[in-house]
């Protein structure tokens, strides 16, 4: 075998060896670039995280100093005070800001420093120095400036963003600026880091910034290490109002490492050649199977490479995808902040938008938190109440009313909280600064914050005090209207009345002249019924003509039916008298039921009748008929008023009991059915109506009923132990005194007369009696002031105070429930006095106090 022969085997061997350790290299290269894009795809993300945090920490500083800007822009002459509760809000809201300085032209800067903050940064002289720099760029360039970081004199490195503050000079679009000053925030770097979640060296990546000028070129470092810039490292950039930083970051071993799976690869494949290389040279030795091995070891190669082919295309192929992921995932974060910018802007100008409606229209607006105190409010609620804003905000609702519209104001706000539910025309009086009442028409809804949680209430309110004096003059302008005409039509029944009585009285004369006592009798039972039914129709035009504010407002329980015969028979100057003067005839027809019993005011619910009835002929032009029904049920009662009128057009139907509206032409004063309206709405009821023009209307009213227990009462009969009374009687009529002491003596023990309150009290204390009778309405004192004296001698003499009875002619009286029970009066009678009754009523008093 010669010596070529012998090296064979071995230049075989190494050639295997030579080959596994290409084909190794090549495996191993693989590895490491499939290794590397994966790296650099995880930097990426990486890199955009960080990117995006720093980018909301920066635009968060923009947006407040701006905000700061924008403020003193649009307020040109704010306080120091002002300035610092401006200085101190934004720092409020922000914990990185260490200080802020509002520095105007040619004054000394104000500084403003954070609760964490011992002394002012400012302090420090190279960073007085960067101050004065930045003032100069923000000022040639009139844009914010973002420097630093800088080194402060507490020792923690800070970020200065500076801002020129222009105040408009005059109120065009064209309008020029003049510099105010400079609106200067000073950050602790290492807050405005952490805030981004940035850190210079982590599990995840090493990261540095450094900021770059507006030509391009890189000035300093701002954060971590330089030296990864030269690391080929990702690289992010963020633009700035002057210049921009660069963010860059690379993984933490840096890209150079090898891969645990490319390890194992050298050392498999090195392993695997040195194997290869001995079996070679074994086999080498016999060079057909040495041969036939190179051919089968060939051929695997080729399959092996082909695979890494096959591997590397997919391989380049996932890195494409995964690369063009990236790129839309980056897209949609820019979209996402371009949007959030966009949005930010609207929500400004959303604001700027309200406060300028607020502050314009012609009602108050409040808000108030929920303790009831005023948060914020416009200029007209001011002028309303009488106060500055600056003395409004803070106050409780509480203190702009009394005590008990502040519990109605309440009881609102509670309902309004708990069922979430607005309320409008909610009507009360507030007490302005000067003292004056005014009545106020407000609204009420609830505030919540974006977690739909309540913070609090808000409204419109106006002042109609005005609006309500109006609408009470126009009633009482149509009550006296109404009562003129009543006047004319019970001038015509009582001269019937008067002619009755004239008559009567001529025949009973002729009858006692002649000695028919019986017919004289009866002549004069005639004279009594029309004196009393003279008495009952003056009493029902009192009744009707009396003003709310003169009597008391306390209801009591009657029935509705009395109080609706009452009312027609009140009102037939114009259903009877005045039509059939004209020779127009009009039917009345009535269905009332007993036991309609109802508990409000008698005399509201009695002009409520007489406006439907006059209504309702005033309809009827050419006469007809008017129907009047009572019902009642387990839990209503209800009034029904039909009428054969002219009808009411559809178009009218809803406005019927608005105030102002009428069909009647100048005359008509259009608030007797808002009257109604209201006197049912008062008394918790339901007022409907229905008509058809040509036909008629009907209106119906709902009332609730009454419960009321009506023990049966037998009449007291007279008791002849309690005929041993005396009586005072007090008029300033000497005929009124003789004409009741006569009719008293056969029923007494003793009767004394008095002409004047003063000469009352003289003969009461000389002899006490057991009841006195006195007029109301006396010269020099009053019945009032007789009762009041009598009472006050009684408790200083010891002496029982005697029954107490008022005589009047005016109506109402006996609704004066405060001077009653100011005065000691036990009972109010209203004249024409019937003996019988007064009698009644006296036995019954006795009987009750001897019991």
């Amino acid at each position: 075998m010669s010596f070529h022969s012998k090296l064979v085997p071995y230049i075989a061997a190494i050639c295997v060896f030579a080959g596994v350790i290409f084909v190794t290299m090549v495996v191993v290269n693989l590895e490491k670039q499939k290794h590397m894009l994966a790296l650099r795809a995880e930097m990426m993300r990486y890199a955009s995280g960080c990117m995006s945090r720093l980018e909301a920490s920066f635009n968060k500083r923009l947006y407040l100093t701006r905000s700061i800007t924008n403020y003193i822009a649009t307020h040109r002459d704010l306080t120091d005070t002002q300035l610092q509760s401006l200085a101190h809000l934004v720092i409020g809201i922000d914990p990185a800001i260490k200080e802020i300085r509002l520095a105007p032209k040619n004054k000394a800067p104000l500084v403003y420093l954070s609760p964490l903050s011992r002394t002012p940064i400012g302090t420090n002289y190279s960073l007085e120095s960067h101050i004065q720099e930045s003032a100069e760029k923000a000022s040639e360039t009139g844009k914010t400036v973002f420097a630093g970081p800088f080194a402060s004199a507490e020792g923690p490195r800070v970020f200065l963003m500076q801002t020129p503050v222009y105040l408009e000079e005059g109120g065009s679009s064209g309008a020029t600026a003049s510099l105010w000053g400079f609106a200067q925030m000073i950050l602790d770097a290492s807050r405005f880091f952490e805030e981004a979640d940035l850190q210079e060296e982590s599990t995840l990546g090493r990261l540095a910034i450094r900021f770059r000028n507006p030509d391009g070129k890189v000035s300093h470092i701002i954060f971590g290490d330089p030296r990864i810039f030269d690391l080929d490292p990702i690289i992010m950039e963020m633009r700035l109002p002057l210049g921009s930083w660069q963010l860059a970051a690379a993984p933490p071993g840096g890209w150079s490492r090898i891969p645990g799976s490319a390890r194992w690869l050298i050392i498999t494949g090195f392993a695997f050649a040195i194997f290869l290389g001995i079996i070679t040279w074994i086999f080498a030795q016999t060079p057909q199977r040495l041969s036939r091995l190179v051919t089968e070891r060939t051929a695997e190669l080729r399959s092996s490479q082909k695979e890494l082919q096959q591997a590397r295309d997919e391989l380049e192929n996932r890195v494409q995808e995964r690369t063009a992921e990236l790129t839309q995932v980056n897209e949609k974060l820019m979209t996402e902040i371009a949007e959030r910018g966009k949005a930010q802007h609207e929500l400004k100008q959303s604001e700027e938008k309200y406060r300028t409606i607020i502050e314009n229209i012609e009602e108050g607006y409040y808000e108030v938190d929920l303790r009831g105190n005023l948060v914020f409010c416009n200029d007209p609620l001011c002028r309303m109440v009488g106060l500055t804003k600056d003395e409004l905000i803070g106050l409780s609702y509480r203190q702009l009313c009394d005590e008990d519209t502040a519990k109605e104001l309440n009881a609102v706000f509670s309902d309004v909280y708990k069922t979430n539910t607005p309320r409008g025309s909610i009507t009360f009086t507030i007490i302005r600064k000067d003292g004056s009442p005014r009545t106020v028409e407000a609204s009420v809804a609830i505030v919540r914050d974006m977690e739909q949680k309540a913070t609090g209430f808000r409204g419109i309110c106006r002042d109609v005090t005005e609006k309500k004096y109006t609408e009470e003059l126009l009633l009482r302008s149509e009550r006296l209207k109404a009562v003129g005409e009543l006047a004319s039509g019970i001038a015509h029944n009582f001269n019937n009345l008067l002619q009755i009585v004239m008559g009567g009285a001529q025949l009973a004369k002729t009858n006692l002249k002649a000695g028919n006592l019986e017919a004289a009798a009866a002549r004069l039972d005639q004279l009594f019924q029309s004196a009393r039914l003279g008495s009952e129709t003056v009493r029902r035009l009192q009744t009707f003509a009396r003003l709310k504010s003169d009597f008391a407002r306390e209801g009591y329980i009657f029935d509705l039916s009395e109080t609706v015969r009452s009312a027609v028979e009140m009102s037939n100057v114009w259903w009877k008298s005045a039509p059939e003067k004209n020779g127009i005839t009009i039917e009345l027809n009535q269905s009332l039921e007993e036991g309609c019993h109802v508990f409000g005011r008698e005399n509201e619910l009695f002009e409520v009748v007489v406006n439907l009835v006059k209504n309702a002929v005033e309809a009827m032009p050419e006469g007809g008929s008017i129907f009047i029904a009572t019902r009642s049920s387990d839990d209503e009662v209800r009034l029904t008023i039909q009428d054969t009128g002219v009808g009411i057009p559809p178009e009218h139907l809803k406005k019927i009991f608005e105030p102002f509206f009428t069909t009647g032409g100048l005359q008509r004063t259009g608030m007797g059915l808002a009257s109604t309206y209201g006197i049912i709405s008062e008394h918790c009821g339901e007022i409907s109506v229905q008509s058809q023009v040509g036909k008629g209307t009907t209106f119906t009213i709902k009332l609730p009923r009454a419960r009321e227990e009506q023990a049966s009462q037998e009449a007291v009969a007279p008791d002849p132990a309690l005929r041993n009374l005396s009586f005072l009687i007090v008029d300033d009529i000497e005929y009124v005194v003789n004409l009741l002491a006569e009719g008293l003596t056969p029923f007494s023990r003793k009767v004394l007369g008095a002409y004047s309150g003063d000469q009352a009290l003289k003969v009461f204390r000389e002899s006490p009696t057991d009841i006195v009778l006195c007029d109301l309405g006396m010269p020099r004192m009053s019945g009032w002031e007789v009762g009041k004296r009598i009472r006050q001698y009684c408790e200083e003499q010891g002496l029982p105070k005697p029954f107490f009875v008022v005589l009047t002619g005016w109506g109402g009286q006996d609704e004066e429930a405060q001077k009653i029970a100011d005065s000691g009066v036990d009972a109010v009678i209203e004249k024409p006095v019937d003996i019988n009754r007064l009698l009644q009523m006296i036995y019954e008093y006795m009987s009750k106090s001897k019991a």
